[in-house]
């Protein structure tokens, strides 16, 4: 039920999925939570947090909302310092959380960063999400593999490390001589 990151290497193999949850990859816990997070004790969810909702406010440690996210969520603080969100029921936006992690990283190398979550109401809907981003390791600017960077005598399409695209490493069927 703890929100967790699992880490796949897909700098060679972009359908590769050995690191997913799915395969049994290493779960990696959050180093800091900013928010309302819901936990549980064993697998039945604890009482909802105090207080009711935290209109996204993360504290000052945490990382601004980004814009996409705050429109998605809009929060509105009125002049006289009543905070609401917008819509209610089902809809109701009220809660926010940022959840930090640490992992060794190649540097240069693409992967795909998996996120597993439960939403912690197992009585009303309760259910687990799951999001992927790719992520190229160091200056966050992917430089794609060429037919050079791999083992001598690989041949056809090679995946570049980069999201997916391809390097032709030639013809598997010539002949070498």
């Amino acid at each position: 039920m703890r929100p967790s990151l699992f880490v796949t290497d897909i700098t060679y193999d972009a359908n590769c999925t050995a690191g997913d949850q799915q395969q049994g990859g290493q779960a990696y816990d959050p180093v800091a939570i900013f928010g309302t997070w819901k936990s549980a004790t064993g697998n039945t969810p604890d009482a909802d947090p105090p207080g009711g909702f935290n209109y996204w406010y993360l504290t000052s440690n945490a990382d601004p909302i980004p814009p996409s996210v705050n429109a998605q969520c809009p929060c509105i603080t009125t002049t006289d310092g009543v905070t609401t969100c917008p819509a209610s029921g089902p809809a109701e936006k009220g809660y926010g959380t940022e959840v930090r992690y640490e992992t060794a990283l190649v540097s240069g190398h693409s992967y795909r960063l998996q996120i597993m979550v439960h939403d912690g109401d197992a009585t009303q809907d309760g259910e687990a999400a799951e999001a992927c981003v790719y992520f190229c390791a160091g200056t966050g600017l992917c430089v794609p593999l060429n037919c050079a960077d791999y083992p001598a005598g690989t041949c056809g399409p090679q995946p570049d490390g980069c999201a997916g695209l391809t390097a032709n490493c030639g013809d598997c069927n010539a002949c070498a001589h």
